[in-house]
């Protein structure tokens, strides 16, 4: 029986990580895109909650990681509009 993709046509999975500069310590807008809970400084409304906001890419699939955060975020902002 054949493979279903052979070795030379296997699909290919390609994640976008550390685009977004994060406040670590601080909130800064001169040194960081989003605060600490993934809001932009520019705008009062738009949150990241992918993996590109992750300082550096590990030896694991980060989804459990994204989810994880994203949940986070989302309590965040469930909070906020409260």
């Amino acid at each position: 029986m054949a493979a279903l993709w052979p070795m030379d046509r296997a699909p290919v999975a390609v994640l976008r990580m550390t685009d977004t500069r994060i406040a670590v310590r601080a909130a800064d807008p001169a040194t960081s895109v989003l605060d600490t809970n993934c809001k932009a400084h520019e705008l009062d409304n738009l949150y990241v909650v992918d993996t590109s906001f992750f300082p550096n890419i590990g030896a694991v699939n980060p989804a459990l990681t994204a989810i994880a955060n994203a949940l986070r975020v989302g309590d965040h902002i469930a909070n906020r509009i409260a």
